[in-house]
C-alpha cells in the first residue's frame, strides 16, 4: 500500500506511476503486477486512445479486483466487517477504535469516507468542522429501457445540458451507444436521465413523486431528442449528497 500511495503523491495517479518506473520497477514492485494481463506499453496506448473507459461487468469489479489482487501480497493485511467508531490523531501516530473495541494504530490514514461521514469520526474539532462546511447536493438518476434500437438522434456519449436552458435535467447519457461493443447482443435501447445537483431545491425535486419525475423526464427527452415514446422499463435512483461542490 506503501508503495501504490507513493506512485500515486509522485506522479499524480497510479497508472501514470506505474508507466513512468515500469522499467525500472517491474522486479521489485509488486504493484506492477496489477496490470499483469496487459502489457503496460499498450495500456498507455489505450489511455491516450479513448476519452471514455467502462468496466464490462460494471464498477463493482474494480474493488473485487483490487481486493483479489491485495490478498496475494505478503505485506498487505485486509481487515473486513469492522464499524470504525473513532479516529484519534495522537503525537506521532493515529489510533483507530472499533465498535468491537478494537484498536488500530497507524502511520498514514487515507479515507474514502464522504466528508460528511467522515467528520462523525473525528476527534479533532478543526478538522471536524471543516470536513462539515464541504457541500453536497442531491441527484436523481432514472435510467430507462425502450424497445427500439433507433431512439437516439446520433451516436455519441450522450449531451450536458447549459443552464441557460432552463431545464429539469443536467444531462442525459446514450448507455447503448457507450457500450455498444458488449451489448451488441442485447435488444432495445437503453439511456440515463440525470436531474438535481445545485438546483434539486430550487426545482423542488426532493418533494416530486415517481411518476412526476418520470412525466418530467419523458416531457423533456420529447422536447429535446424528439423521443416520445413510454420505456418498456425504468428504475429511479434518488442519491442524497451524492455530489460535494466547491
Amino acid at each position: 500500500m506503501k508503495k501504490i500511495f507513493e506512485l500515486e503523491q509522485r506522479h499524480g495517479s497510479i497508472i501514470n506511476g506505474l508507466i513512468k518506473t515500469r522499467n525500472d520497477k517491474q522486479k521489485e514492485d509488486p504493484v506492477h503486477y496489477l496490470f499483469n494481463d496487459l502489457n503496460l506499453k499498450d495500456y498507455s496506448s489505450l489511455l491516450n486512445k479513448y476519452a471514455i473507459y467502462y468496466l464490462k461487468d460494471g464498477m463493482e469489479i474494480l474493488p473485487k479486483t483490487l481486493v483479489e489482487h491485495l490478498q496475494t501480497l505478503p505485506n498487505v493485511e485486509l481487515i473486513r466487517n469492522q464499524t470504525i467508531q473513532k479516529i484519534q490523531f495522537q503525537e506521532n501516530q493515529i489510533e483507530i477504535s472499533t465498535r468491537t473495541n478494537e484498536k488500530y494504530h497507524l502511520n498514514h490514514l487515507i479515507s474514502a469516507l464522504p466528508a460528511f461521514e467522515l467528520s462523525k469520526l473525528i476527534d479533532n474539532e478543526i478538522l471536524r468542522s471543516r470536513l462539515d462546511q464541504i457541500p453536497f447536493v442531491n441527484m436523481i438518476v432514472i435510467n430507462l429501457l425502450y424497445q427500439r434500437e433507433d431512439i437516439f438522434p446520433k451516436e455519441a456519449f450522450g449531451y450536458l445540458i447549459p443552464s441557460r436552458e432552463n431545464s429539469h435535467l443536467l444531462g442525459v447519457l446514450f448507455d447503448s451507444c457507450i457500450r455498444h461493443a458488449t451489448d451488441k447482443d442485447k435488444r432495445g435501447s437503453q439511456l440515463t436521465v440525470m436531474m438535481g445537483g445545485v438546483w434539486f431545491d430550487e426545482l423542488r425535486l426532493g418533494q416530486c413523486t415517481d411518476e412526476q419525475l418520470m412525466h418530467i423526464a419523458m416531457s423533456e427527452l420529447k422536447k429535446q431528442m424528439n423521443l416520445d415514446e413510454k420505456p418498456v422499463v425504468y428504475s429511479i435512483a434518488r442519491l442524497n449528497k451524492a455530489i460535494p461542490v466547491g
